[in-house]
């Protein structure tokens, strides 16, 4: 939310160990820090990811997410491949043009010293400078330069969470990505129970997985090779190729492994079983093969082995533990040493036993490796296992905390430089010496074989914010609370740590009048203040980690009223109030009991936690809340509550009484979590609000107080927006009736008050997670992702700048005029005028030579160039500055002559296609067909002539059953429609 007011909900899919700001603490604080807060972290948090996207139905999560990004592509300027379309757009013709921007998102950071979380992280086996990561939910990234930089990849899929990559070490062209960040299926393989997902059996299930992914130019582009749809959510856990034949991979995946024969082209289910989380095959013999199988409440866990290439297992309980809590991980080295030795790191539980296990006959028999505790209470989430390939009695491993062990002496040793929370281990397959480890904090480096670390980030932005982000009105300041990583502060230009006692960072609110008081807090209400704009900050509530749990959402919305800044609010199931400025919070202890019962001032009722809220920007005492049903027990990390249904609910006393504003049928609010809300500066009965999950419309007003509700998301068919849930909502600071949204998509807007949507992304790439918008200065909207750190782009409909003022023009037949102005030029370079004949791709027609100094200074340019041209066409004029600025004016255009036209005759099609098209002169058209993702899969040339002609484009049979996009080019147009082969 925005402007004028905040709210805020939790959304994300991460972990919880304790490192705050931009860098790690001292192993010893963090150490502290984790007992203290071990069980309020990954569980809850991603808990409160899946509920506001799974609630009521949890059912069908990735086909759901499929069928939304299709509609999102829809929505999309033109078909584009990596980075979607970006620029100033115009839709009509004529003396008044409508002028907006698609969107120009640029990143911001934080991209050094703090990474983000990454899974997984794979080395080139031909050029060991050459590096692919996964992030949790910010896609794929590359490093050509051994990781001392990196870039993001463009898959053109909606990817989030990347959990493996595996890189062909035959062809380090062919690379393939398994994806999604899943970590429990309770439900069995045979009997799904998808219902019970998200209500009493939730814990981590993390971020959407679209299947496997492959690239066959080294990164350039993507195809999916492996999709698979199902009631329950799922995911892949690793990749693994076949030591001796790279054609032959392994996937192991939330309802099985699965293997592929073929380079990844077609694959077959191996076996069937619950969260298969790693595979080893052994290189003399490939036809044995070794599993792990199981997560948290699975009931069949442990290590499998086949010795028939799959056809039949055995579970192997020889030398292993009865029982064990978390997944477990494998490694093998196949081609130095005992090529049967094994290496398992078992997740056992939290509490100090043995979890390194080590097998010498390729799994059939196993022992246990003394003084090898590592994963703590991550049993199910952080576990890595990596063998030395140059020194195979040497093991590094990780959990929570990294270690390294040493077969031949029993002994292991720690290494506290690392951010907690590890998730892989990789060994540079040309040179052992370099090794890689990917954790909450980003990617960290050794080339001393893991003796020492040090991180390397530099351009990784990858952070999970979490919202609310606070943001001054008067300066360029924010404060953003991340995932693992404590709260930071941004400041013209620049991060730094925030202070505070944070682990993962969570709601932070900048008091609308004074960027003196910033208002931050941690995970389960841990709030601090701070009045001197965070030189310093005092802690102001008690916190309800373990002994609380139950009582409050991981992150706890909060709000400081603008019209009285010593009014601030937090939501637990209570509405905690502070009077002098966060000094001081109502209702802050908790009585006896677990649960504690008091205090019992509930917005709802016990254990409905809030998730959203928002202050009258006119009355300190008018709150809006919304509510979530779902609460978990008390420092434990498997039992919910489970009170429905959600609820927004409001107070105009500032607390108690509450009363309910759902509405009635049929102009009530759907039965979805209320992520964010928008109160109009002026009338505060007037609120918009954002929706969550799947299946509604996403965005509603009332302009009652909530009696009645209007739904202000007509559907993707009507111009409404993707069916995918929706996070923020944000009005344009200079135009009311101008709304943006964002959501797991990225960002969507409306000119016309909710009536209509457009696509609002260009600059992001495949699914951009945006869970804030906020105002930024120089007329620029802020976009916090969970995953891809911060954004900013220039607004939908902006001020033109003090050095440009409005573009006008003639038709003067054999020529156009163009006229416009510009003020000051003192700090002024360049002047272009540009041209386009589609609107989005412009040239320069020639660059003007500035008059200097103050202004006001008048133009007019002649374009004699236009005379040969027909159809819409689009002018703006570029300006840059000394600092390498670039500002555009706003786009005039002229509708010249006859233009062009194109359409498919029959959609339907099995071999053939035929595009009629209606042409003002003889030309050379260009048909181009896409996937749905947008790729460019064939083109085809063809000439017309001035009339109505057929050109027929056939040999098209050898395309996938499926719909695809097909666009026919002309001098004048760009045509786009969907297709269908069957």
């Amino acid at each position: 939310m925005k402007q004028p007011l905040r709210t805020r909900l939790v959304l994300a899919s991460a972990i919880l160990t304790l490192c705050t700001g931009l860098c790690c603490r001292s192993p010893h604080q963090r150490d502290k820090d984790d007992e203290e807060e071990k069980d309020a972290g990954i569980d809850k948090e991603l808990s409160a990811w899946w509920w506001s996207r799974a609630y009521p139905d949890p059912t069908n999560i990735g086909a759901k997410y499929m069928q939304a990004w299709q509609q999102a592509l829809a929505m999309r300027p033109s078909p584009s491949h990596g980075k979607m379309a970006e620029g100033v757009k115009t839709v009509t013709g004529g003396s008044n043009p409508i002028t907006y921007t698609t969107g120009n998102w640029a990143p911001i950071g934080p991209s050094t010293g703090i990474g983000g979380r990454i899974i997984t992280i794979a080395i080139s086996p031909s050029n060991g400078n050459n590096l692919f990561c996964g992030a949790a939910s910010g896609g794929i990234w590359k490093s050509t330069d051994g990781g001392n930089s990196w870039t993001s990849v463009s898959t053109g899929y909606p990817v989030l969470g990347v959990s493996s990559i595996i890189i062909n070490p035959s062809n380090a062209n062919i690379i393939f990505a398994g994806t999604g960040e899943i970590y429990r299926m309770d439900s069995t393989v045979t009997t799904a129970d998808p219902s019970t997902t998200g209500f009493n059996v939730w814990k981590t299930r993390g971020t959407y997985g679209v299947g496997i992914l492959r690239s066959t130019n080294g990164g350039a582009t993507w195809n999916q090779v492996f999709v698979k749809t199902e009631a329950n959510m799922f995911g892949i856990q690793k990749l693994k190729f076949n030591p001796v034949n790279p054609n032959s991979i392994y996937a192991c995946g939330t309802d099985g492994l699965y293997r592929s024969t073929d380079g990844g082209t077609t694959w077959n289910q191996v076996i069937a079983k619950n969260y298969v989380s790693d595979v080893v095959v052994d290189a003399k013999d490939t036809t044995q093969i070794v599993i792990g199988v199981g997560n948290l409440q699975n009931t069949d866990k442990g290590i499998y082995k086949s010795t028939n290439n799959g056809s039949t297992w055995t579970k192997i309980t020889s030398g292993l533990p009865a029982t064990f809590q978390g997944l477990i991980r494998l490694d093998n080295i196949p081609t130095k040493g005992n090529r049967d030795t094994i290496i398992a790191g078992i997740g056992v539980n939290e509490t100090g036993s043995n979890e390194l296990y080590r097998s010498t006959n390729f799994g059939t028999t196993w022992t246990v490796l003394n003084n090898s505790a590592y994963s703590q209470y991550q049993f199910w989430c952080a576990n890595a296992v990596a063998i030395n390939p140059s020194s195979t009695s040497n093991v590094l491993y990780a959990g929570v905390s990294m270690y390294s062990y040493n077969i031949g002496s029993g002994s292991s040793a720690g290494d506290g430089s690392i951010h907690s929370d590890i998730h892989d281990i990789k060994f540079d397959p040309s040179n052992s010496n370099n090794v890689y480890v990917t954790c909450d904090g980003g990617v960290y480096k050794s080339t001393d074989g893991g003796s020492s670390f040090s991180q390397i980030d530099n351009g990784l932005q990858a952070v999970q914010f979490y919202n609310t982000i606070g943001y001054s009105t008067t300066a360029d300041i924010l404060v953003g609370g991340l995932q693992d990583n404590g709260v930071v502060m941004y400041n013209s230009g620049s991060w730094s740590n925030y202070p505070g006692g944070y682990g993962d960072g969570a709601s932070c609110f900048i008091a609308p009048t004074n960027n003196s008081i910033i208002l931050t807090s941690g995970d389960a209400r841990n709030l601090y203040i701070s009045n001197n704009g965070g030189a310093s900050a005092s802690n102001s509530t008690q916190y309800w980690g373990a002994i609380g749990d139950s009582r409050t959402a991981f992150v706890a919305p909060l709000a400081i009223s603008k019209s009285n800044p010593k009014v601030m609010y937090v939501a637990s199931d209570n509405l905690h109030v502070s009077t002098n400025g966060g000094a001081s919070f109502s209702g802050n202890a908790l009585g006896a009991g677990a649960p504690a019962t008091t205090p019992n001032n509930f917005i709802d009722k016990i254990h409905k936690t809030g998730i959203a809220l928002a202050i009258s920007a006119t009355n300190a005492n008018k709150v809006y809340v919304s509510v979530s049903p779902f609460a978990q027990y008390d420092n434990d990390v498997d039992n919910l509550y489970y009170t429905p249904s959600a609820n927004v609910l409001r107070t105009t006393t500032g607390n108690t009484p509450f009363t309910s504003i759902m509405g009635t049928a049929p102009n009530n609010l759907p039965n979805r979590y209320i992520m964010d809300f928008a109160i109009s500066p002026t009338n505060d009965d007037s609120v918009w609000v954002a929706v969550g999950g799947f299946g509604t419309p996403h965005v509603y007003v009332t302009g009652n107080g909530g009696t009645t509700w209007t739904s202000k998301d007509p559907g993707p068919s009507a111009g409404g927006l993707p069916d995918v849930p929706t996070n923020a909502i944000m009005f344009d600071p200079n135009n009311p009736k101008i709304i943006y949204i964002g959501n797991d998509f990225g960002v969507y807007v409306s000119p016309n008050g909710g009536n209509t949507w457009q696509d609002f992304n260009g600059g992001f790439w495949d699914a951009t997670e945006v869970v804030d918008l906020v105002p930024g200065p120089n007329n620029k909207i802020r976009a916090a992702t969970h995953g891809k750190g911060m954004f900013e782009t220039i607004l939908y409909s902006i001020d033109l700048p003090l050095s440009l003022l409005q573009l006008t023009g003639a038709d003067e037949g054999d020529h156009i005029r163009l006229d416009w102005q510009t003020g000051d030029e003192t700090f002024m370079a360049h002047l272009q005028l540009e041209r386009s004949t589609d609107g989005n791709h412009f040239q320069s027609v020639t660059e003007v030579g500035l008059q200097g100094g103050a202004g006001p200074h008048t133009y007019t340019f002649n374009d004699y160039g236009a005379s040969q041209l027909s159809g819409h066409i689009f002018y703006r004029v570029k300006t840059i500055d000394l600092t390498g600025q670039v500002n555009y004016s706003n786009i005039v255009t002229f509708d010249r002559g006859a233009s062009d036209r194109a359409t498919v005759l029959g959609t339907l099609f099995q071999n053939s296609l035929r595009v009629q098209v209606s042409s003002s002169s003889q030309q050379t058209i260009a048909l181009l067909l896409y996937d749905m993702a947008g790729k460019l899969l064939a083109t085809k040339s063809a000439e017309v002539y001035a009339g109505t002609s057929n050109t027929d484009w056939d040999g098209l049979a050898w395309l996938p059953r499926g719909v695809y996009l097909i666009t026919t080019r002309t001098r004048t147009g760009r045509f786009t429609q969907k297709v269908t082969r069957f």
